[in-house]
């Protein structure tokens, strides 16, 4: 399928409103015609121009951003290269404007000359066009002849090609505008759906173990970005969506959404579905237009043989709307700001057990364990601190090591793994108990020493 059918295919893959705002390949298809006719009349086809441009000829377009601005330079490098020769640009202003059409400032030529040493542009003089054509030597060397005769004959198609980097330009400049709108209203929802999945995900409510159990399998789909070592590449629009499928397709499989007693609850899973579904389309939507400029302006070029491509994806690459780091910023805020109300038992982990640490000791160098591998460990002789071997960090503990507070948020949020972890407590320490009386062992537990 080519790439404009299938770009009309996907168009309705977009929500209604942003439409509008897609690069429009077919107007600006359209003016690349209009280019290639005009070079056709006046002598300049593509076959003449590859044909002109073999013995040392360079003709391609510069672009330099300057706030508002973006220059359009057709370089036109004329002479043999072991003397110095002149570097001459047909350069416009295209202002990059928002509410109205761009304006193209007079036409005017840009002259330097290359450094045998550093091949770099010096001697920068700025004259007028006619000023300078009215000005070369008139005796017969051919780069001077031919000079005329090339920028004589761009001169004229200049205007076309303006009114094509005109369209494109504003074009990027509205996406810019639709996507700042869209950043406002995705952050704007979810800072809404963070209050409403606070509410719904209190200890004091019936779904907070469901939800937990819901973004332990959220995080573990890695829809937008890996989380492991191993990868952290971030997803395609396409390998994000089938990863949020097959995460919808794993809550129905659990039935964990039917587990959801609170109303409340199941209208904020809907409302986050959407909103994963929403930073989708918005990955699909930049992905076409991103695709959609590189086309046309590949089509540009081989039809005109003025190289823009890779010059004017380089003045776009730290473009507002052509930046990956939105969407970056994007999903970490949807991740981090939504899976974080509900905290993750494997965060709370004792580092020796792995199980939840019930009545936490935290040692003077801040690591935190539960308080019956410490006194297996003092049982063993253990002085130190089995992470970071702090001298004396077990041998030291008291009373005053217990963490109050960490015991009392754990006791809220986990209530199930705290009991189960008090009632293994106990046994161990029955266990511990009768072995003192029998001098026989009934049991050993692995506490990883």
């Amino acid at each position: 399928m080519k790439f404009g059918k299938a770009l009309n295919h996907d168009i309705y893959k977009i929500p209604s409103e942003w439409r509008p705002f897609l690069i429009q390949y077919k107007h600006l298809k359209r003016c690349i015609h209009k280019i290639e006719h005009e070079l056709n009349e006046i002598g300049m086809s593509r076959e003449v121009v590859k044909t002109k441009f073999q013995d040392g000829f360079k003709l391609e377009y510069s672009f330099k951003d300057d706030n508002n601005h973006a220059r359009a330079c057709i370089i036109v490098d004329f002479g043999d290269h072991k003397r110095t020769p002149p570097k001459v640009q047909l350069s416009t202003i295209i202002h990059l404007t928002e509410n109205s059409h761009s304006k193209c400032e007079n036409d005017f030529i840009s002259l330097c000359s290359y450094s045998s040493v550093d091949s770099q542009c010096n001697d920068i003089k700025v004259v007028d066009f006619d000023d300078f054509m009215d000005n070369l030597p008139s005796h017969d060397d051919e780069s001077v002849i031919r000079m005329k005769e090339v920028l004589k004959n761009l001169k004229k198609t200049f205007c076309v090609e303006r009114e094509f980097f005109d369209i494109l330009l504003e074009e990027i400049s509205q996406l810019n505008h639709l996507q700042q709108m869209n950043q406002e209203q995705f952050i704007n929802e979810l800072k809404k759906l963070r209050i409403l999945l606070i509410d719904s995900t209190s200890p004091f409510k019936k779904d907070m173990y469901v939800w937990r159990e819901i973004f332990k399998k959220y995080i573990l789909a890695e829809i937008f970005v890996g989380n492991t070592e191993v990868d952290r590449k971030e997803r395609g629009w396409e390998m994000a969506q089938k990863k949020l499928n097959k995460f919808i397709e794993e809550l129905n499989i659990s039935q964990l959404v039917k587990k959801l007693k609170e109303p409340s609850s199941k209208i904020i899973l809907e409302e986050f579905l959407k909103l994963n579904h929403k930073l989708v389309t918005m990955k699909h939507f930049q992905q076409m237009n991103k695709t959609t400029m590189s086309k046309i302006l590949k089509k540009h070029d081989k039809k005109s043989c003025l190289n823009a491509r890779s010059n004017f994806q380089n003045l776009m690459e730290n473009d507002t709307y052509l930046n990956e780091k939105i969407f970056r910023i994007l999903c970490n805020d949807l991740t981090e700001n939504l899976t974080s109300i509900i905290p993750q038992a494997e965060d709370y982990s004792c580092p020796v057990c792995m199980a939840i640490h019930w009545k936490p000791i935290r040692l003077c160098c801040g690591h935190v364990f539960c308080i019956q591998c410490l006194i297996n460990a003092g049982h063993k002789g253990i002085k130190n601190c089995p992470v970071c071997r702090a001298e004396n960090a077990i041998a030291n503990v008291d009373s005053s090591n217990l963490d109050v507070s960490l015991m009392n948020f754990l006791k809220l949020y986990f209530p199930n793994e705290t009991k189960q972890k008090q009632n293994e407590n106990d046994r161990e320490r029955a266990i511990q108990d009768m072995q003192m009386l029998t001098g026989r062992i009934y049991y050993q537990r692995n506490t990883g020493y």
